[in-house]
């Protein structure tokens, strides 16, 4: 079921016994993409974007369950199942499932967002400030970050670090939070590792992914992840940031948020 708030306006989708996603809509515009920081930020390039709405928060374990009828996180310890904690342990193909199955309840089409959609999104869009982080210069008012420290990812300290539920820091332009830090965000495009041979027509048409989307579930392409994470630097945490993992690739600091296509 698809309802309006009446006092922000924005896209709710209630998912049942009490389960709500909330979107934000992000208007049409264009805006110049990447960085100099990095090789594979590089080379800065325009490109433009259709009208779409986007998941307020990342999906979390209640909303995973609410949909999918399974236990979010099902595969990492309790301490990542909590319901307002950011669902993880997710495929790129899990999180694309989810989006399938969602679509169906709604009538919509759900979708992860393609890289631009999402940088777009987390740069603030036709509101930017141009923040180097998803809301802030001030990495500490918006993410969840740096918490691995000095201690090596087999240790056991390691593992006893987990995600924070959504939604405690600062949100970013257009009220969105968490696209910095926290967890990992699956986007629909395969991983290339510049934008220099990125297709002309794609910067004209951003709300449509790089890559190859006619494929099964064994396909183990790298897709994009974006964001950072509660153990990264905050390098990794910057809007341009991009890195990439295998599509079938699942790890308790990968999440994903949904995008909903504008009529």
């Amino acid at each position: 079921m698809l309802s309006k708030s009446p006092e922000t306006n924005p896209l709710i989708l209630d998912l049942g016994d009490g389960v709500m996603l909330e979107l934000v809509k992000i208007p049409a515009g264009k805006f110049m993409m990447g960085s100099y920081e990095y090789d594979s930020e590089k080379p800065i390039h325009e490109v433009q974007l259709k009208e779409f709405e986007i998941g307020k928060y990342a999906v979390t374990n209640a909303q995973w369950q609410a949909v999918m009828k399974t236990k979010g996180s099902a595969d990492c310890d309790k301490k990542f199942q909590g319901d307002f904690q950011p669902v993880v342990g997710v495929s790129w193909h899990e999180a694309r499932a989810f989006c399938i199955k969602l679509s169906q309840q709604t009538g919509r089409e759900v979708r992860l967002p393609t890289e631009v959609e999402w940088e777009y999104a987390a740069r603030g869009a036709n509101q930017s400030k141009g923040f180097t982080y998803a809301g802030s210069n001030n990495i500490d008012e918006v993410a969840w970050y740096g918490e691995i420290g000095e201690v090596a990812w087999y240790e056991e300290d390691y593992r006893g670090i987990v995600t924070h539920p959504v939604g405690q820091k600062k949100a970013n332009e257009l009220n969105i939070y968490d696209m910095s830090g926290n967890v990992w965000e699956w986007c629909l495009d395969e991983w290339h590792g510049s934008y220099a041979d990125k297709p002309e027509n794609l910067k004209q048409q951003g709300n449509q992914a790089w890559g190859d989307l006619n494929i099964d579930n064994n396909d183990n392409r790298c897709r994009l992840l974006r964001g950072g994470s509660k153990n990264d630097d905050e390098r990794y945490c910057r809007a341009t940031n991009r890195f990439g993992d295998f599509a079938c690739y699942q790890c308790d600091v990968i999440s994903f948020r949904i995008i909903i296509v504008s009529s």
